[in-house]
């Protein structure tokens, strides 16, 4: 059986989700990295699930950027996990596109819990405007 540990509870986005974008920055070795309109798959209050195309290490520092209609906040955090998966439709690892899919796990930085849990509110708000999506 498998128990839930989390501490705070998730909100799983649509595969789209009209209310704002989401990005992604890296450092690694002295290399920028930045993904833009990522797909966020859920957000807490104290990180995100983010799909990717290409995979993060467990422990590199990130900043994720939420920009919506509301503003703009940004938030650093860690990777805390992060696998190759696939899409409905795909290979597995693979999107529809054909391109590699990852999904990864993100920690915000303890001292962001004021801006953590205003994009928290944001998205939940931002999901009360959203039409329900047909499966």
């Amino acid at each position: 059986m498998f128990v839930e540990q989390r501490r705070h509870t998730r909100l799983p986005l649509p595969p789209y989700f009209p209310e704002g974008s989401f990005h992604l920055e890296t450092v690694r070795g002295g290399v920028r990295r930045r993904y833009s309109y990522l797909r966020a798959c859920d957000v807490s209050a104290s990180g995100i699930g983010l799909e990717l195309p290409s995979p993060l290490e467990p422990g590199q520092p990130v900043t994720v950027r939420y920009t919506g209609s509301g503003g703009h906040l940004e938030l650093t955090g860690e990777v805390v996990w992060c696998d190759r998966r696939g899409r409905p439709g795909g290979r597995p690892g693979l999107g529809r596109g054909g391109y590699r899919s990852y999904r990864a796990g993100v920690r915000f930085d303890p001292d962001a819990g004021e801006r953590s849990a205003r994009l928290f509110l944001t998205v939940q708000a931002g999901l009360r405007r959203v039409p329900p999506q047909a499966p």
